[in-house]
């Protein structure tokens, strides 16, 4: 039975034991600027690789030049191009701003990003429209507008979107229940987030240099193995 794709984000010192269970690394930007043995680490390995632009957790727009050039170092096989989380119209500039810098070969994943529903409809629309967007990206957060029930609201934006012909990645796990989305229902082909490293860390926040227990690491990884049997 075909099942999601897990993309678990760890720390720099779980990285190697990641690659033996990943089925995919979503790999920081900003961690590979910090980092240069998180920058070998990531150009080593043989699993499929994205690279986040990090602005969600910056805060801030990046040099998109530069993220480019880090992805080409780290033979990634996937970028997540520039978003503003809310703002439909600016990321839809910076998206095609962003694409014709993008080397051939490597694809594209596109987030919605809007202030209300209908610009998040929009939004989806134009990018499976958009022939140089290979994935679509769905934030946990990017779906909540008066309420803060990411996961109920996320789900809920997924149901209207059935049918898509286009791999959808969901950027972040708001719950559990993430992890056991119904993939003949939705056309999820991934999921990444920290979830994994948080619990093996008593729900401590989790950075590019945090000590995380590699055998309690190693049980939740098989824990999650045998789930997608």
């Amino acid at each position: 039975m075909k099942s999601i794709k897990y993309a678990h984000i760890v720390p720099l010192g779980n990285f190697r034991l990641s690659d033996k269970y990943n089925d995919m690394h979503l790999l920081l930007y900003h961690w590979a600027k910090e980092s240069e043995k998180y920058l070998k680490y990531a150009k080593q390995s043989k699993v499929y690789k994205m690279l986040d632009n990090s602005q969600y957790e910056l805060r801030q727009e990046i040099d998109y030049d530069d993220l480019i050039r880090y992805a080409e170092r780290m033979k990634c096989d996937e970028i997540i191009a520039p978003d503003v989380m809310y703002d439909f119209p600016r990321t839809k500039k910076l998206i095609e701003d962003f694409i014709p810098k993008v080397p051939k070969g490597m694809k594209i994943q596109g987030v919605v990003c809007g202030s209300t529903v209908g610009d998040l409809d929009a939004c989806y629309d134009w990018l499976c429209e958009n022939e140089r967007i290979d994935v679509i990206g769905i934030s946990k957060h990017g779906c909540s507008f008066d309420s803060v029930d990411y996961y109920n609201d996320r789900q809920k934006f997924m149901n209207t979107i059935l049918g898509t012909y286009k791999p959808i990645h969901m950027l972040g796990v708001n719950h559990f229940d993430d992890f056991l989305t119904n993939i003949s229902t939705f056309p999820i082909r991934s999921i990444d987030g920290k979830f994994l490293a948080k619990v093996a860390n008593f729900n401590e926040k989790i950075d590019l240099n945090k000590h995380i227990n590699p055998n309690r690491l190693q049980s939740l990884f098989d824990l999650f193995k045998a789930m997608k049997k």
